[in-house]
């Protein structure tokens, strides 16, 4: 879909919305932007230039869980089905 027409059909969501005093909106007009901003992040040069290596998605989030959880002082909770196990 070209970004004018996301853009456009975003904006009339918006306009619709508020007139039917609506607060849960489809799409947003801050929404079309940020896909168009953040669409050029690359890790090339995090690569490159600090021989940067990308861990396996599962396992920094299971790090992360496991962080929080040790810090909050709360129990670590299993992971969705949808990530797999390991």
């Amino acid at each position: 879909m070209p970004l004018s027409v996301a853009y456009a059909a975003a904006w009339i969501g918006e306009h619709l919305a508020k007139l039917l005093r609506r607060k849960d909106y489809l799409i947003r007009t801050d929404a079309v932007f940020l896909s168009v901003a953040f669409r050029e992040l690359d890790s090339t040069k995090a690569r490159r230039d600090l021989h940067w290596k990308p861990r396996p998605f599962a396992e920094t989030v299971s790090d992360s869980i496991a962080w929080f959880a040790e810090r909050k002082k709360v129990a670590p909770i299993g992971f969705p089905p949808i990530f797999g196990r390991w």
